[in-house]
């Protein structure tokens, strides 16, 4: 089961409700208390499952993610960390870049690069 766990979590394109289904259940987890975990209400989570409503990229991102590190499958981690990046500006749609920020009078400032 986890070789399929790993092929769906890592096919491209946006995850089906029989596949959230599986992924849910292969953690162990009900509706209810993944739907919390991702930041939804159990009856959105419900409706996602069941096909009712469109999966956004966002949560189907998170729902990887999520099952990713619910789950253990240290075949899957190095998977799911090699993408992280490209996952991420797939949500935002944009170029991350970073900066520097230092602790200033008990609050963060950023640094000029």
């Amino acid at each position: 089961m986890n070789v399929i766990a790993e092929a769906i979590v890592m096919r491209p394109g946006i995850l089906s409700g029989a596949e959230i289904r599986f992924l849910r259940k292969r953690v162990g987890k009900k509706a209810a208390d993944f739907a919390r975990m991702i930041n939804n209400t159990p009856e959105h989570f419900s409706k996602l499952e069941t096909g009712a409503l469109p999966l956004q990229e966002a949560a189907d991102k998170l729902i990887r993610l999520t099952y990713g590190l619910l789950s253990g499958d240290t075949n899957l981690l190095p998977g799911i960390a090699a993408n992280v990046e490209e996952w991420y500006k797939s949500i935002h749609g944009k170029k991350m870049h970073l900066i520097r920020i230092k602790s200033e009078n008990h609050g963060w400032v950023r640094v000029a690069a």
